[in-house]
């Protein structure tokens, strides 16, 4: 342990941390030109989930203690409104990852959530309208 003590002592003293506000990091995120990397979708994984790319889908931890995932599973309710739960256009799925274009009062980003620990479906709110 004292070998981990010391390298977090080291990395501190070596790494400058700057508190920023929530509308800095709003900036910060918007204005990154990094270059848009997208994974490849593979051709089962959307057909299997009943989706294809754009569709607006709706991502929500299948452990939450807020919703209770397998009951709006056996229901038509929406996940969307529900706290927890992330709602955008999909963009890549594959047996690792799902990256959801999101779009919000400031900008896009794309959030890339792991396959394993989460529920993803196509929008049931949208497909009402």
């Amino acid at each position: 342990m004292k070998r981990v003590d010391n390298y977090m002592a080291n990395c501190r003293r070596n790494v400058a941390v700057r508190e920023i506000s929530g509308e800095e990091a709003v900036q910060a995120i918007l204005s990154d030109e990094s270059p848009d990397v997208v994974p490849v979708t593979c051709d089962t994984e959307p057909s299997r989930l009943g989706l294809k790319l754009n569709d607006t889908i709706e991502v929500i931890p299948d452990d939450t203690g807020v919703v209770h995932s397998s009951t709006l599973l056996n229901h038509s309710d929406s996940f969307e409104g529900k706290e927890g739960v992330t709602l955008g256009a999909l963009l890549c799925v594959n047996r690792k990852e799902t990256v959801v274009q999101i779009r919000g009062p400031h900008g896009s980003i794309r959030v890339h959530f792991p396959r394993v620990g989460y529920v993803v479906r196509k929008s049931i709110a949208l497909a009402k309208l």
